[in-house]
């Protein structure tokens, strides 16, 4: 999907252009964020390259995903970082646990809230909404996962 596409590519083309010393691996699809699927290209990933340093997942299924090969392979906790997407019971589990570094989680209150505005902004003032508009989002660890800026953000 377009969500899914544009995370790669944001992901992809900032490391290319702001970190050309990093060696990214070919992108793998988990068809939509299947957990299972994620999880059989991340245990291949730990095998193939033992000089692997980080895993970023496009969404929670991935994420989940990449951690359970994690902790199937035995993978030391922070030894290779693995950043993910959105919230979900398991992946805040695996963040709090020290399994996964870190994950960015988008704003459902700053999405509800700019949605409003933009539509009382057409009623009132005829005026058509940006093409795109910034909801917010958050990127949170365990060290920051309970502040309640954050935590408002996140669902189990």
């Amino acid at each position: 999907n377009q969500t899914g596409t544009d995370r790669r590519d944001g992901f992809v083309n900032r490391v290319k252009a702001k970190y050309p010393q990093i060696k990214l691996l070919e992108v793998q699809y988990a068809e939509g964020g299947d957990q299972t699927k994620a999880q059989d290209i991340v245990a291949a990933a730990l095998v193939a390259n033992k000089d692997l340093k980080g895993i970023y997942g496009t969404n929670e299924g991935v994420s989940i995903g990449a951690g359970q090969a994690f902790k199937a392979a035995n993978v030391a906790k922070g030894s290779i970082k693995l950043i993910g997407f959105d919230s979900g019971k398991q992946q805040m589990a695996n963040i709090k646990d020290g399994l996964q570094s870190g994950a960015i989680t988008q704003s459902p209150m700053g999405i509800g809230a700019k949605t409003v505005e933009a539509l009382v902004n057409y009623v009132r003032n005829k005026k058509t909404p940006a093409a795109l508009i910034d909801t917010g989002f958050y990127y949170y660890d365990a060290k920051n996962i309970t502040d309640p800026k954050i935590a408002g953000n996140l669902y189990e």
